[in-house]
């Protein structure tokens, strides 16, 4: 009896370091790859809209190097009841983000692993995100590092604060005055400032975007073009194939960094904000996942008429066009 307990036992010990190596590697190589391209990894942070911009930086970082030092603790058995329990709260936070993005923001993933095995099917990478975090808790509880309670609370205060920042970052993004640039009050917009300096890549790569979301009932895409030159806009508008309309108008542009993108309804308040805009897959996901939560919010959109299926496939018709 106390044989057969032995081995059992061995048998246990066996699988759990087996198991602690492999989940080891995966994050090691997961956090080593988000940190070499921290710009890609910070740039799918700040599309979720949640963190300040000059938090999405360091916040990416922290989670990349975390995520990479906890692999390694799991990997050579130190501190392994810190890095299982720190492992543990990051894959709830990826599963969450992910769960969040696919469903509500209409991504494909989070990259919260990195570019380490992606799929373009978003089930696959909720699938597989689901299933790395069984296999951490298929590792807590078989080597009975922590209580099953502790999981369960430190589970629920994470929720908890995940929740909170999804509502305080849902705020006022305030109101633009949309007389003050000869437009109707009763129509929603796609607001585009333009200034002079602004780069020839990003009107080459956000042109089929704004042309496309353009041609959806219930939004009209409008250029606010900065200059004293109307020359200038019709050469750029032959240049890069504006199909929206462009007002051109005298004075200073009322942002520091261009093109921005303003996505304001009837009665001008902004339900969309982006400054700087650069056409990444990233931004334009953002983009189109913000319209599409826009025309579901009001009623008289082109999503409740039946032209749903024009945003639904836009954002394919897109990166095939603009990364082919």
């Amino acid at each position: 009896m106390c044989e057969r307990r032995k081995i059992k036992e061995g048998m246990r010990l066996n699988f759990v370091s087996i198991l602690r190596n492999l989940l080891g590697l995966v994050f090691v190589f997961s956090g080593f790859i988000k940190l070499v391209d921290l710009v890609w990894f910070s740039g799918i942070v700040s599309s979720y809209g949640v963190l300040p911009d000059f938090l999405v930086l360091p916040f990416s970082f922290l989670v990349s190097f975390f995520e990479f030092v906890f692999g390694l603790m799991l990997l050579f058995g130190i501190f392994v009841r810190v890095a299982s329990f720190g492992l543990f709260l990051l894959s709830l936070l990826f599963l969450f983000v992910l769960i969040y993005g696919v469903y509500y923001l209409g991504f494909e993933s989070c990259g919260c692993f990195g570019r380490l095995v992606e799929f373009k099917n978003p089930l696959l990478n909720v699938v597989k995100t689901i299933f790395i975090f069984v296999c951490i808790l298929v590792y807590l509880f078989v080597s009975k590092l922590h209580r099953v309670r502790n999981l369960i609370f430190s589970a629920v205060v994470l929720f908890v604060i995940l929740f909170t920042g999804l509502i305080v970052s849902d705020g006022d993004l305030g109101f633009f005055d949309l007389g003050s640039v000869g437009l109707d009050m009763d129509k929603n917009y796609l607001l585009l400032f333009f200034s002079p300096a602004d780069c020839g890549y990003c009107f080459e790569g956000m042109t089929p975007v704004w042309n496309k979301i353009d041609e959806i009932e219930g939004i009209e895409v409008v250029g606010i073009f900065y200059n004293t030159d109307d020359r200038l806009v019709d050469y750029l508008r032959y240049r890069y194939g504006f199909r929206f309309r462009i007002l051109n108008l005298r004075g200073e542009i009322p942002f520091v960094w261009t093109p921005v993108e303003l996505l304001v309804d009837g009665f001008g308040r902004i339900h969309y904000k982006v400054e700087s805009v650069r056409p990444t897959r990233v931004h334009i996901a953002k983009l189109i996942s913000a319209v599409n939560r826009f025309l579901k919010q009001n009623n008289g959109g082109s999503y409740e008429k039946g032209q749903g299926n024009i945003l639904s496939n836009v954002k394919h018709f897109i990166f095939a066009l603009c990364y082919s």
